[in-house]
This record gives structure tokens, sequence and C-alpha cells, in this order.
């Protein structure tokens, strides 16, 4: 992987976006999750190989599926705007919302909400089924419970509650 970031920067090796993909891909085949992520961007963007965002949007996948948060946010962008996938904008709005679960970098939080304000709220439901399901299909928790109201911190800041089975 670190080859590949080496050769993409053109950090000590003249930049080769076509280098950088090989050694992105060896390391991707072994299951290595930011990998993945460049992967699918290389194969999104044609940096170094062939545009093909069908096949950005498996690798894509591959790494959001391991809690990677990027490739989380670019599988929002690509069912929100119909590139590569079918457009739909409850399956754009799980992505959004679990790339901000842990680091939201890119504005996942924000992209999610302005999706919700369009939702009728069956598909808002929806919208959190999927999440629950992905979260659980994965493993990334076992139990999924949400408040009936909003908590607060006894420092009057809104707080969002989500307890796991091993608290």
């Amino acid at each position: 992987f670190n080859f590949g970031s080496l050769n993409a920067d053109g950090r000590g090796v003249p930049k080769d976006f076509a280098q950088a993909y090989v050694w992105y891909r060896k390391a991707a085949d072994q299951g290595h999750r930011k990998a993945e992520h460049y992967v699918g961007e290389a194969l999104r963007f044609g940096r170094g190989v062939d545009k093909d965002v069908e096949g950005a949007v498996k690798w894509y996948l591959r790494s959001a599926n391991q809690g990677y948060n990027l490739a989380q946010f670019r599988l929002g962008e690509l069912h929100e705007q119909g590139t590569g996938v079918k457009k739909d904008l409850v399956e754009a709005y799980k992505w959004y919302s679990l790339s901000a679960e842990f680091t939201d970098e890119k504005g996942g939080s924000q992209r999610a909400a302005t999706l919700a304000k369009k939702f009728k709220p069956a598909q808002l439901a929806e919208a959190k089924e999927r999440i629950k399901a992905d979260l659980l299909a994965t493993g990334q928790a076992s139990t999924m419970w949400e408040p009936g109201e909003q908590v607060v911190c006894r420092c009057a800041t809104k707080a969002i509650v989500k307890v796991v089975a091993d608290q």
C-alpha cells in the first residue's frame, strides 16, 4: 500500500498513477481496506487505469464493508447521483450516515441530513433499518437501540447515544 501512495504522490519516485494502481491492487487483493478504496478511486476517475465506475463501486463496497469511511462516503455520492449504480437516495443516506460514524471529515452527516429533509417518514425509517442491517451484517454492532427522545448531556449539549452489547 505504501509504495502505491509514494507513486501516486511522487514522493521519492516520479509520480506514476499506473504504478500506484499496481501497488494498491496488490494490497487490496489481500483485503487492505484503504487500498481497496484507492483502487476504487483509480477506477472511478481513470487514474492509471481505464475508467470503470461499476468496477469502482465493487472496490468501494469491499472497503466500506470493512468500515472505511471515505469509501462509505463515495458510495453515498454514487447512489445520490446514480453514477455506476441505480439512483437510490435512501441508500445514499445510509452510506453518508455510516461514513460519519467515527469521523466526519467529508461531511457525510450534513449530506445525510440534507437528504433526510426530502424523505417521507417511511423513507427515513427504511434508511435507518438499512443502517442497522448493515452494521449488524458486517459485525460492527451486535445490538442497536435508539432512544425515544433527544438525549441532552448535563453540559446542555445534544448528544447521539449508541449502546453496544459489550458496554
